[in-house]
């Protein structure tokens, strides 16, 4: 650890475990690519304050190696997350954010998503805070479609409204998400139509998630879900579930991931073929050891969801003696 980079980390007022982490990560040999305050203690979230936040931003921009920055805490808010979207064209290495604030409402959201309109190497955003109302959903909601860049994006807030999801449900389809995830109280019947109608059109949705105190039209959604062909990992939750209907909901989501990576897979395989067959041109014993190496490491990148399936398959592969 450099000198600065040991300056900076000893004016950190930061709980003692935390303090603890970050010496770990700067002081292994291997390039730093990512910092994680993430800290639970006696089921309380440890906080990062804003006088913390600056300096750790300080510290990311000496990092030309970081990828990933994780900031969560209950003391921050709007001016923390302005904050965070001036510091980013600082990092121009990073490629996921995770943002979590008490205090972060439309203003400290709609300042970071704008700024990542003009920042096109962070594919992965997570924003979480508890004020970001309905005005400030359909604000990221319309920035998504000027940010192709954008492949993953998580929102959660307890204002979260019908227009908020409605403006989701209506924008989304236009940007090149592949995950999203939200949570909020309630989805409204109309909502979960107007969502499962999205779902079942967007051929590039491969993760979904909503989790809410109450989901009145499940069924909208699961009508969604079996229409799409790509979607290989789905997280449907409610507290208005009753059981019976969870598990009904687990039981058919799981079949429908299962599906659509089992065809996953076969496009998998019919890539590996045709270009392993026109790089070698016979079909020969090594063609078939170059083949099945190359399989199951196709296979290994599957959604958690397809484990099941690539655990078996990549078994079935390695004692196979032909494709």
């Amino acid at each position: 650890m450099n000198e600065n980079l040991k300056r900076m980390l000893s004016v950190l007022k930061i709980d003692s475990n935390l303090r603890i982490r970050l010496d770990k990560i700067f002081d292994q040999q291997s390039p730093v690519t990512r910092i994680d305050l993430r800290g639970y203690e006696r089921g309380k979230k440890l906080a990062v304050d804003k006088e913390d936040l600056y300096v750790l931003l300080q510290i990311s921009k000496q990092i030309p190696t970081l990828q990933e920055l994780v900031l969560l805490g209950d003391a921050l808010d709007n001016e923390s997350a302005i904050l965070i979207s001036k510091a980013l064209p600082n990092i121009p290495s990073l490629t996921a954010l995770y943002i979590e604030g008490s205090g972060i409402g439309d203003a400290g959201a709609d300042a970071v998503f704008s700024t990542l309109e003009e920042f096109p190497n962070i594919t992965t955003i997570y924003m979480h805070g508890d004020k970001i109302t309905d005005r400030g959903i359909t604000d990221i909601a319309r920035s998504i479609t000027r940010n192709r860049n954008i492949c993953a994006l998580s929102i959660h807030s307890r204002l979260i409204g019908e227009s908020g999801l409605s403006a989701i449900a209506s924008f989304l389809p236009l940007g090149s998400l592949k995950q999203i995830s939200v949570e909020c109280p309630t989805v409204g019947d109309a909502t979960c139509k107007l969502l499962g109608q999205m779902i079942a059109e967007n051929s590039f949705l491969q993760g979904f998630a909503l989790k809410a105190d109450s989901i009145v039209n499940a069924e909208a959604l699961m009508d969604g879900f079996r229409i799409n062909s790509s979607l290989t990992e789905i997280v449907l939750s409610a507290d208005n579930f009753s059981s019976s209907v969870a598990s009904e909901v687990e039981m058919i989501t799981k079949d429908i991931c299962t599906r659509n990576a089992q065809g996953f897979f076969q496009v998998l395989v019919e890539k590996a073929m045709v270009e392993l067959r026109e790089r070698l041109g016979l079909k020969t014993h090594a063609l078939d050891q170059v083949w099945r190496a190359r399989v199951i490491d196709m296979m290994r990148t599957l959604p958690v969801a397809a484990q099941g399936i690539v655990d078996a398959d990549a078994d079935r592969m390695e004692h196979s003696h032909s494709p």
